[in-house]
């Protein structure tokens, strides 16, 4: 006795796998740490911070950033080639080497419990602001890119 599959099954079978696999990248897209915090680079190149929108986050205010400090105490320089979203824009292999390696150096340090964020102010004078970090990135903090791809 041969079994067949009928087409309601197999469409309703691709359907469920479909929504497992957007599950599956949607966890996973959420399931790295968040500072709460925006950053975003102007026209000059100079990277900016200030606190989510929805955060009540009064420890941050609007300033430039000069770096981020891990638990460690290592400390690593903001550049505004850090905020890009898509690295296939890119011109070359070894701009996305760095880029990616950059990238990872980041993931080091957000992954600690806290991240102070260093800033110069109006006046050329630098502080540093701890920013605890959550343990996921809640999900209206994802890009437009993740929801839609235009290609």
């Amino acid at each position: 006795m041969e079994s067949r599959l009928t087409p309601a099954s197999a469409i309703i079978g691709l359907v469920l796998a479909a929504l497992l696999a957007g599950a599956t990248l949607l966890h996973a897209a959420i399931s790295r740490p968040a500072l709460g915090v925006v950053f975003t680079a102007d026209q000059s190149g100079a990277v900016r911070v200030a606190p989510a929108p929805g955060d009540d986050q009064a420890t941050i205010s609007a300033s430039r950033v000069i770096a981020i400090r891990g638990n460690n105490g290592r400390t690593f320089a903001i550049e505004a080639g850090d905020l890009i979203e898509e690295p296939d824009t890119l011109a070359t292999y070894a701009d996305m080497r760095r880029f990616f390696a950059r990238q990872t150096a980041l993931t080091d340090i957000i992954d600690g419990k806290s991240v102070g964020i260093v800033v110069i102010d109006e006046t050329g004078s630098t502080r540093e602001t701890a920013v605890s970090s959550e343990p996921r990135r809640p999900i209206r903090d994802l890009p437009s890119a993740f929801w839609v791809r235009s290609r």
